[in-house]
């Protein structure tokens, strides 16, 4: 069943990725990378079933093919993009295709080609899931109490991020990093779903206690931090308190909004197109800035600059509604098309083998497609 108060927080997620990528701020008050990774890792650990224990190897399985395997193809076709258009125009938007950056560079920091580069969560986020499978497993097999795994899960999130500001890291150094901090958040999120959602945390009391908390440590303190490089400006405490404020303002919002939006709201849409949007939004972006360059007679070599945005004071609200808005919809139109072929296809074979019973080649085919 489809949980619709998390599609609307992973939806209220991937907008506040595109609005950081966008190089615009409301605020820096509650700044996108204040918190906004530990989110989507929070939301991650919310689905965490406790039966994947029973059989990793399924469970791994399952993550590759629905994480892995959807990155690389992803992958391929970026790496395609990047050098037809070297090809055509010159532009320089990523690293040549060789194995190691094919293959190994995804899983260090996933910047090997400019337009792709925000993916590089995704592969990371395998790690943690991975990771925290094993670990939790067996840490309960040492202890039960849940205060006792909150404590070590803490540790390990201070123990990167004291890693992460004394040290620049980098290959495995920089993995261990962020797997470090992200399993704290995503234990955090099972926390959650298993003992803090049924008790009414959620009040304007705690919320403005969280928006004058953060906006004290956002004046007189860097409460950004960039994960994919390991960098925790704020120190080593900060970046876990921005990161809990800015999950409890998003589901405060969230819970906000599913009192009064349809199931079937476009918002919802949004964040079940969220690994699409993160994606895609950078190659939206591109497109948008060609048009910027060309019409108004600019350098070509700006598009070079995957950070470069055309008046972002004014042009903001395009690139990041397009940003988000045109992933999902060209996303949906697929699945709507992908979905009528499918439902024509069954209808066409369960034809096939009311006529033809005896037929063992069409009724294999009827049982395979019904398995797909």
């Amino acid at each position: 069943m489809k949980n619709t108060e998390f599609s609307i927080l992973k939806g209220l997620g991937i907008i506040t990725v595109v609005i950081g990528h966008s190089s615009w701020r409301l605020n820096n008050i509650f700044d996108p990378y204040s918190f906004h990774m530990a989110l989507f890792i929070f939301i991650s650990g919310y689905f965490y079933k406790i039966p994947y224990e029973d059989n990793c190897t399924l469970f791994i399985k399952n993550k590759i093919k629905s994480l892995v395997i959807p990155y690389f193809l992803y992958n391929l076709f970026y790496a395609i993009l990047t050098n037809t258009i070297y090809r055509l125009s010159g532009l320089v938007l990523g690293s040549e295709l060789t194995i190691k950056n094919f293959f190994i560079r995804p899983f260090v920091d996933g910047h090997q080609y400019d337009l792709f580069l925000p993916a590089w969560f995704v592969l990371q986020l395998f790690i943690v899931q991975v990771v925290f499978l094993f670990l939790y497993k067996y840490l309960k097999i040492i202890t039960s109490k849940q205060y006792i795994h909150f404590l070590i899960f803490l540790s390990l999130a201070l123990l990167g991020t004291t890693i992460g500001t004394l040290f620049n890291l980098e290959n495995i150094n920089l993995i261990i990093c962020r797997t470090l901090f992200g399993l704290f958040f995503f234990y955090f999120g099972l926390l959650y779903k298993n003992s803090i959602e049924k008790k009414n945390i959620f009040n304007t009391k705690i919320l403005f206690f969280i928006i004058i908390l953060q906006v004290i440590l956002s004046q007189n303190f860097n409460v950004t931090y960039e994960l994919v490089w390991g960098k925790f400006h704020g120190g080593i405490v900060l970046p876990i308190v921005t990161s809990i404020n800015g999950i409890y303002l998003y589901l405060f919002i969230t819970k906000s909004i599913h009192k009064i939006i349809p199931k079937n709201d476009f918002l919802i849409n949004i964040g079940e197109n969220s690994f699409h949007i993160m994606a895609n939004h950078l190659l939206v972006f591109f497109i948008l800035n060609i048009f910027f360059v060309k019409f108004n007679n600019l350098d070509f070599s700006l598009l070079q600059n995957i950070w470069f945005k055309y008046n972002i004071e004014k042009t903001w609200w395009l690139y990041i509604s397009l940003g988000v808005l045109i992933p999902t919809i060209v996303v949906s139109i697929f699945n709507t098309i992908k979905n009528h072929i499918y439902v024509k296809n069954r209808l066409h074979f369960k034809s096939i083998k009311t006529k033809s019973p005896s037929n063992s080649i069409f009724t294999s085919l009827v049982k395979s497609s019904e398995k797909i």
